[in-house]
């Protein structure tokens, strides 16, 4: 009875993080093809395809210059560490149905199958070395964001997202060690992260914070190498390369302006749908203000990981897997009934289960709800601590 009191908060997030996952799974299971199914990708067939098609797209070393050039907007590194994989099948560059088909050859698939195995199993060891619950309370946190509504879209999809989660979490946690190796194996995490996904290098802000300004430097070093360096891996010269690559980032705003999160994306609120991008990264600019004055760490990194997720308005719901680390952290502070309303916001956010209802003038679906519940809640925890920024001011002069 005492150790039920002492995890109580655990094994309220569990009971219904885990209990919605089981109705979703009877949902899908009686209707294969019915609403259920959206807690994938759109398109049914498309399964894998994110590691599938990049591995595709790196053949010849010429990503930028054929096939659909908005997709192909990453800095070269991330084709390079999956370049070797393009060798196992015969890919054809005038067929982009031969990434689909390498799914169904042996090689091609149990390196597929390993390298993911490495991505999630990164994932969720730094998750739990960030736990500092007892081991039966780590384990029933793993469980429950392991099967939500954002691992099993990312499992869908194997995106880079999943090693570019992993990273930026391994940097949120050791950015500040004693130890000056594992401080710099943070910095070269992030710049890894960065490197990937561009955004995560929002956290780099963290470093200003703690005047960090040695390790700051480092950081921008170890980044500019990561994302240059295998610009001479590519075919052609890196100038008309460096140059592709930016042309593909202008067509990729415009075709993925319509993203799934930030501002500038569709809420629960009819006609309040903003076009100016700007908005997405005056947010960002009020949430790195505000972070810094947050004390409790889980909410620090919440603010800053949302400032990543609705940065630019044009990524996916995939992209959420960036919110698991607070998500975890937080239950390493005390137990209150206090924080009950946190703990059913992480569980709306990784709910699996589908549904689309209209309450009055607003539509509640999954993507509606969970864009609007992280857009309120990066202004609540910004504003929080620019509060506390200006109290701190007040009794400094006082």
């Amino acid at each position: 009875m005492n150790n039920i009191k002492k995890n109580w908060d655990i094994l309220l997030f569990s009971f219904l993080t885990l209990g919605l996952f089981l109705v979703w799974y009877v949902l899908f299971a009686q209707d294969p093809e019915g609403n259920q199914t959206g807690v994938f990708f759109s398109n049914a067939t498309d399964w894998f395809m994110d590691y599938f098609n990049t591995v595709y797209m790196t053949v010849g070393k010429s990503p930028y210059t054929w096939g659909y050039l908005p997709a192909r907007n990453y800095l070269p590194i991330a084709y390079l560490i999956l370049y070797p994989a393009s060798f196992l099948f015969e890919y054809d560059v005038e067929d982009i149905y031969t990434s689909y088909d390498a799914r169904y050859f042996p090689l091609p698939s149990i390196i597929f199958l390993v390298i993911v195995i490495f991505w999630v199993g990164l994932l969720f060891y730094v998750l739990y070395r960030a736990s500092k619950r007892t081991e039966s309370g780590k384990l029933l946190l793993l469980l429950s964001v392991f099967f939500s509504c954002i691992m099993l879209l990312n499992l869908d999809r194997c995106n880079e997202i999943i090693l570019t989660a992993a990273l930026s979490f391994v940097f949120l946690l050791k950015y500040d060690a004693k130890s000056a190796a594992q401080r710099h194996f943070a910095l070269i995490a992030l710049g890894f992260a960065a490197t990937l996904k561009i955004v995560p290098a929002i956290l780099g802000i963290v470093l200003i914070y703690k005047k960090q300004f040695k390790d700051l430097v480092f950081l921008v070093l170890y980044t500019l190498l990561l994302a240059i360096l295998p610009f001479f891996w590519l075919e052609g010269d890196i100038g008309s390369n460096i140059n592709a690559l930016l042309t593909n980032l202008s067509l990729h705003a415009e075709a993925y302006k319509d993203g799934n999160l930030g501002l500038t994306a569709a809420t629960i609120f009819p006609g309040l749908h903003l076009s100016a991008g700007w908005l997405n990264y005056l947010l960002v600019a009020v949430a790195a203000i505000g972070a810094w004055k947050l004390h409790e760490v889980w909410q620090k990194q919440l603010l800053l990981l949302l400032a990543v997720v609705l940065s630019t308005g044009q990524q996916g719901d995939y992209s959420l897997i960036l919110l698991l680390l607070p998500f975890i952290t937080f239950f390493n502070s005390p137990v209150s009934l206090k924080r009950v309303g946190w703990i059913l916001l992480f569980v709306l956010l990784l709910c699996p289960v589908q549904y689309d209802w209209t309450l009055g003038v607003f539509r509640m679906t999954n993507l509606l709800v969970t864009n609007t519940a992280c857009i309120l809640t990066a202004l609540y925890l910004a504003g929080k601590g620019i509060m506390s920024l200006f109290m701190g001011k007040q009794s400094l002069s006082a």
